[in-house]
């Protein structure tokens, strides 16, 4: 079961079978499941990046949520992963929609570059005009 339940206090906190999402280090851009917490500093992810031990300041917490067992193995993760439809659900969500526009704005040429600049250029003209 997925849920995604927003509480009055909005911060998700990092908790066992949370979907979080790398924000720093070689695993950047992905996303993975907490299996196991350490201490208040570290947690034991896995998932599409890897069975890892990772320092929670280098990850945020999504709102996606599973009910999974304390230190669950990497086959079962896996297996979750693909039945609970995880992936597809962060594909959808806003988060990783706006991740991948960065990605791919990054990897302009130059030319791709000042393309863009003129487009917005030309956009805002054309809003300011009316």
């Amino acid at each position: 079961m997925v849920s995604f339940k927003k509480s009055k206090d909005s911060r998700n906190f990092i908790e066992i079978g949370r979907i979080i999402f790398v924000n720093f280090g070689p695993s950047y851009g992905k996303i993975g499941l907490v299996v196991d917490i350490l201490d208040k500093n570290r947690c034991m992810i896995d998932g599409p990046t890897g069975r890892q031990i990772i320092n929670i300041k280098r990850i945020k917490p999504t709102k996606l949520k599973i009910k999974i067992g304390r230190g669950l193995n990497s086959s079962d993760v896996y297996h979750t992963l693909i039945s609970k439809d995880i992936i597809r659900y962060w594909e959808k969500s806003n988060w990783s929609k706006k991740n991948r526009k960065i990605e791919k704005k990054k990897s302009f040429t130059d030319y791709q570059k000042f393309k863009f600049m003129l487009g917005k250029k030309t956009n805002h003209r054309i809003l300011k005009a009316f």
